[in-house]
């Protein structure tokens, strides 16, 4: 799991800090494998359901990442929430959401196209081929899909 956090302001972040309580059933891996271009403190306890970062730095407008793995205790799609972000200059930043799959398919529209079959544009009484691209991103078969 990735949290990307941003700065649109001209003037670098300080001492920025989050906590991201996992829902349920949502874990740190054994080997959490943590990443970080934010700087500070990033905690992630093997086995642990939150993530945290304290003292950071995000530079003036731009960004910078965290990255943990994460597994599910149990098959399902979850919803993460972080909380806010503070910083000890004055700025600070909403909560993001995020969704992951774990064990279940996760399907998104990836693509919508139309087509006149009669050619051209559409009239009224035209023959119109609507079509919907579909694709699963979790790598499990997508089942039941109507």
């Amino acid at each position: 799991m990735s949290v990307t956090l941003q700065n649109p302001n001209p003037i670098a972040t300080a001492g920025t800090a989050f906590t991201d309580t996992y829902p349920a059933n949502l874990i740190n891996t054994a080997t959490p494998g943590v990443t970080n271009t934010c700087g500070g403190t990033v905690t992630a306890a093997a086995g642990g359901n939150s993530l945290s970062l304290s003292g950071g730095v995000i530079p003036a407008n731009g960004s910078c990442v965290i990255t943990v793995n994460v597994t599910g205790s149990t098959d399902g799609f979850y919803t993460n929430s972080t909380g806010g972000v503070t910083t000890t200059n004055g700025y600070s930043g909403n909560a993001a959401t995020g969704y992951m799959a774990v064990g279940v398919s996760s399907l998104l529209t990836s693509g919508k196209a139309w087509q006149d079959i009669n050619g051209g544009d559409q009239d009224p009484g035209d023959v119109i081929r609507y079509t919907i691209t579909i694709e699963e991103i979790a790598g499990v078969d997508a089942t039941g899909v109507s």
